[in-house]
């Protein structure tokens, strides 16, 4: 009678874990996240389709005496280098992903410009609008840019985004990003 009391044991020893598996498992798959709350297919920083960029547009402030917005560009492809001269912004040095023979870019920047009604000399409120804007890679590269252009003149906003949609370009591309005191600011997209 022992060896059968063994033999069972044994047998219960081994049915025990397996059952308890397929209780957790079964938990966990009425427990899931529900349809309605997960995430669409093809997020916005998914990488876009080969000869393309996602452009994807935030705004962050927006009033009489400061406005900004943010553009988030995702690549088909890295690029090394960021430029802003005189309120042109450019990405450039792209090379594609997997590269043995490239290192150092990145596929994801963000543009950032930021408009500031700046006081008159005189302390009047109709001043110069002073610009920020800014290329940030996520491989650390930073590049920055301020200056002053037109006159804010009670505009409102002092800072109108062209660009305030998502959107999926051709490389190469030139996007208006913003108008700042009449002056057009645009990012060039460089294959």
């Amino acid at each position: 009678m022992r060896r059968g009391t063994l033999g069972c044991m044994a047998a219960g020893c081994f049915l025990l874990p397996v059952i308890t598996l397929i209780l957790v498992l079964k938990f966990v798959s009425d427990h899931r996240i529900p349809t309605h709350a997960r995430r669409p297919a093809g997020t916005a920083l998914s990488i876009p389709p080969p000869g393309h960029a996602r452009i994807l547009a935030r705004k962050v402030v927006e009033g009489p005496a400061k406005s900004e917005w943010q553009w988030t560009v995702v690549g088909d492809r890295n690029w090394t280098t960021a430029a802003i001269r005189n309120g042109a912004l450019e990405l450039g040095g792209a090379y594609p992903f997997n590269s043995r023979a490239r290192l150092g870019g990145t596929h994801i920047w963000t543009v950032d410009i930021t408009a500031f009604s700046t006081p008159e000399a005189g302390g009047g409120t109709a001043g110069l609008l002073r610009v920020d804007s800014s290329i940030h890679g996520s491989n650390g590269t930073t590049v920055t840019e301020t200056g002053t252009v037109g006159e804010s003149g009670g505009r409102k906003p002092i800072l109108s985004a062209l660009q305030t949609t998502d959107a999926l370009v051709s490389i190469p591309a030139e996007v208006p990003l913003a108008l700042v005191g009449g002056r057009r600011l645009s990012l060039k997209i460089n294959p």
